[in-house]
């Protein structure tokens, strides 16, 4: 048998150039594609969201107020349990129609976006009662000791 080496002629040698650089092109393409689904919204640079329509947004807005004011009611209480019976009237008042506006925000998807950073807002200020309250207690109760208050 007579073993002879195939020499690539010039045409197969940038056949072979030119199809490495298509699969090159093809997959940076695909890669750069994929980090930008990636990274546009996780760092928000796409246009900010329109937002919920106005019928949603200042109902949340009040509730937000509502839910401020009631969190500045709380800081007054000097037990956890005192501090919260505060926040908890505060919030019947204002927050006495949420479930309306939860129905209203739930028509559109920003909307319900909306009333549900409410709602995360709403449980984070919650938490931070109730750790500030036991936080707190024991500076509290120094300070009533040392006003001869205890």
């Amino acid at each position: 048998m007579d073993e002879t080496t195939h020499v690539p002629s010039r045409a197969e040698r940038l056949g072979s150039r030119y199809g490495a650089l298509t699969v090159g092109v093809v997959a940076v393409a695909f890669i750069v594609a994929s980090v930008a689904q990636i990274v546009v919204p996780l760092f928000e640079l796409g246009a900010p969201p329109k937002g919920p329509p106005e019928s949603c947004a200042a109902p949340v807005r009040a509730l937000a107020t509502g839910l401020d004011q009631a969190t500045a009611t709380a800081a007054a209480g000097r037990t956890e349990s005192a501090a919260r019976a505060a926040f908890d009237a505060s919030l019947a008042i204002t927050w006495a129609a949420s479930a309306d506006v939860e129905r209203t925000c739930a028509a559109t998807a920003d909307g319900a976006l909306a009333f549900a950073s409410l709602m995360r807002l709403r449980r984070g200020q919650e938490s931070l009662l109730r750790r500030r309250g036991s936080e707190l207690a024991p500076l509290r109760d120094g300070l009533a000791r040392r006003l001869g208050e205890r």
